[in-house]
């Protein structure tokens, strides 16, 4: 009788305890909050230190009982490390809101993290919950801009924009003198588009200004914001910040004709559109055989063609070997107040491959047609291992046929459609290179070494230079072709876009044209001495020293190869070369106010007093809260918020199930035992 109440007992406790277990609310550790819920580190700037150019900056996070971790690296002077080697460096702060200094400087990165009371990274794959570039102060400014920010050590700028905005178009003045006068462009605390007004040794962007490149994004309605900052030297302004609320209107400016717009050999045209302000043509690339598209490449334009039926762009200079591209078209108002902008209508799909392709075919014609007249059987294909067998099997006077018919092939082709070829098409360069072989051989042309001048030579290692396609470009009778490369002036660079420059001037000796090259020809060199691979830019120049062309890693003007440190770029000209380091490497700084006369559409007029009723200025002066204090992620810099994870098991999760069941094993076991012993009764 006592054993059994000693079992209704137990069974009776039991039932109790897993009641409690099934009610209880499971208890979830502040670390796996923050995995779940996605927690943020904001940024704010509380000091900048102009002499020094350092920042005594605030982070915070709002992941409860959690404290912040920063360090800073310099890949420059530190090398590449881990993110757990980076994160070993870090101070620790166990507290929401932690104040650290940083430091201006090309290639610094911050990093932070949110961690826990045991100094733990929440993330489990330990990456960064925020990072931010501090290369240059101005855009550090700009980028976690705070109104209330203190400036010490140096002078402040006094400085007031007189900024307003009407229709979408901002107006402000530009100080004389100045180093630069910068401007970005913020949509939901996110960078869109960004300007800079440099003063060059030939140029002063002083006085009034517009800049209307912001029209191009506002596709939305919502409250943009510009901010502005100017700084000469060692000092700088504060940040100006000016709002604009943008009701989009019903009516739209009408879409280009999408069905006749074209995308071969590089070249995008389309049919203008009456009435258009211009157009955004954004090239759009994928890596993964068109599954999904990546945003829109560096460097890719807003075009001003007024004058014409057709509107085009060459993008060859920005495409590489194995991936698709397309392009977004958009028209521009000229009034976005009272005509939005069109929707963004997408060319087919292109693939540059094919250009190789295209080239190939033609080849394997230009061959057969020769093999048929030799009453040789025709092939199926013109690649490079086809042509060298065919050749090397020939007789001398056949081979002499051959190489002088597979040239004059090239030399009918689309210049633009071999440039792709080259630059995307691994087979087209090795049948390039073969026929090259073939015809020089033949023709008696030698391809000599470089010749480079002995001040070039302290520039680049002479050494690691070579070309294909010079020998193809051999004028009538010549019997020597090669690179000749030389130190040119570099006077008229602007010195506040580029820094260690190298100006080279690159030519063809013997070369038949080297204005107007029959066929592209690839260059692949030593980066020049001095110059950061990470800032490097290319500036192909015309006669007049203007612009021609304009290559960068982040448009694929050129390759880099790391192992060799040589880059890699084709050119259809030659003339002088700017390597240097640029702020930007993503867009080409120019002047970015209205095209002076418009045939169509006319300027917009600017009323007398054009502060409208939907801008609103913050002047540094003002008490007022910052619009955005918040850490900014723009297009052109690394920022992100806490990782969203899928963490360990759940602190009382696993651990409150697992006594559960072992509770239950146990009253099901005294249960059967309890039963069998009233049954042999």
């Amino acid at each position: 009788m006592k054993m059994k109440k000693a079992l209704h007992k137990l069974l009776a406790m039991c039932m109790v305890v897993m009641s409690i277990l099934f009610i209880m609310p499971n208890t979830i550790s502040y670390a796996e909050q923050s995995s779940q819920t996605g927690d943020t580190i904001t940024c704010k700037i509380k000091e900048f230190d102009m002499g020094n150019k350092t920042f005594k900056i605030e982070l915070s996070t709002n992941a409860s009982g959690c404290g912040i971790a920063c360090a800073q690296h310099n890949s420059n002077s530190q090398g590449n490390m881990s993110m757990d080697e980076i994160f070993a460096s870090a101070t620790k702060e166990f507290s929401s809101t932690a104040t650290f200094t940083v430091n201006e400087g090309v290639g610094n990165m911050v990093y932070a993290w949110i961690i826990d009371q045991d100094g733990n990274i929440l993330s489990s794959n330990k990456k960064y919950s925020f990072s931010t570039h501090v290369g240059y102060a101005y855009y550090f400014l700009l980028t976690n801009y705070n109104p209330d920010i203190v400036y010490t050590n140096g002078d402040e700028i006094e400085y007031d924009a007189n900024a307003s905005i009407d229709k979408g178009i901002l107006h402000f003045n530009i100080l004389p003198q100045m180093t630069d006068t910068y401007v970005e462009v913020y949509s939901n605390n996110k960078s869109v588009t960004t300007r800079h007004y440099p003063t060059s040794d030939t140029y002063d962007f002083a006085g009034e200004t517009t800049f209307d490149t912001a029209i191009e994004s506002m596709n939305e309605a919502g409250t943009y914001e510009w901010r502005i900052i100017t700084y000469k030297d060692n000092s700088y302004s504060k940040v100006q910040s000016i709002t604009y609320d943008y009701v989009k209107p019903e009516s739209k400016m009408p879409e280009v004709d999408i069905t006749k717009a074209t995308f071969e050999k590089g070249i995008v045209s389309f049919p203008a559109v009456e009435g258009a302000y211009g157009y955004t043509c954004y090239l759009y690339r994928s890596f993964n055989n068109g599954v999904s598209f990546n945003g829109y490449v560096s460097g890719s334009t807003r075009s001003n063609q007024y004058n014409s039926d057709v509107v085009t762009y060459d993008y060859s200079n920005y495409l590489q070997e194995g991936c698709l591209y397309k392009v977004g078209i958009r028209t521009l108002s000229n009034d976005i107040t009272a005509i939005a902008n069109s929707d963004e209508l997408f060319t087919d799909v292109y693939d540059p491959s094919k250009e190789g392709e295209d080239v190939d075919n033609n080849l394997k014609d230009t061959l057969n047609n020769v093999l048929k007249e030799a009453g040789v059987d025709s092939v199926e294909k013109a690649d490079a291992d086809t042509l060298n067998t065919i050749y090397n099997k020939a007789s001398d006077a056949d081979k002499v046929t051959i190489a002088k018919a597979l040239k004059e092939g090239l030399d009918n082709l689309d210049t633009n459609e071999l440039k792709v070829a080259l630059q995307t098409n691994s087979d087209t360069r090795a049948s390039i290179e073969a026929i090259e072989k073939m015809y020089t051989e033949t023709a008696g042309i030698t391809v000599d070494k470089p010749d480079v001048s002995a001040e070039a030579g302290e520039l680049i290692e002479a050494g690691g230079i070579s070309v294909t396609g010079a020998g193809l470009n051999a004028a009538a009778g010549v019997t020597n072709v090669g690179l000749k490369i030389t130190k040119e002036d570099a006077a008229g660079v602007d010195s506040t876009l580029y820094k260690n420059f190298v100006s080279l001037g690159i030519t063809l000796n013997g070369a038949d044209n080297v204005n107007d090259l029959a066929i592209p020809v690839q260059i692949t060199m030593p980066i020049p001495k001095g110059v950061d691979i990470s800032k490097l830019v290319i500036l192909h120049l015309n006669a007049d020293s203007t612009v021609n062309e304009k290559f960068t890693i982040a448009n694929n003007g050129y390759t880099y190869d790391s192992v060799n440190r040589t880059i890699t770029f084709t050119v259809t000209h030659f003339s002088t070369f700017i390597f240097a380091e640029a702020d930007d490497t993503s867009t080409t700084p120019g002047n970015p106010t209205t095209p002076a006369n418009p045939t169509t559409p006319e300027n917009p007029t600017t009323p007398a007093n054009p502060t409208t009723s939907g801008s609103s200025v913050t002047n540094p002066t003002t008490t007022a809260e910052p619009a955005q204090s918040q850490a900014t992620e723009t297009d052109n810099t690394a920022f992100a918020t806490a990782e969203t994870v899928t963490s360990s098991p759940k602190t009382g999760d696993n651990g409150s199930m697992a006594v559960l069941w072992v509770l239950f094993a146990g009253c099901a076991i005294t249960a059967f035992c309890y039963a069998k012993k009233r049954v042999r009764r």
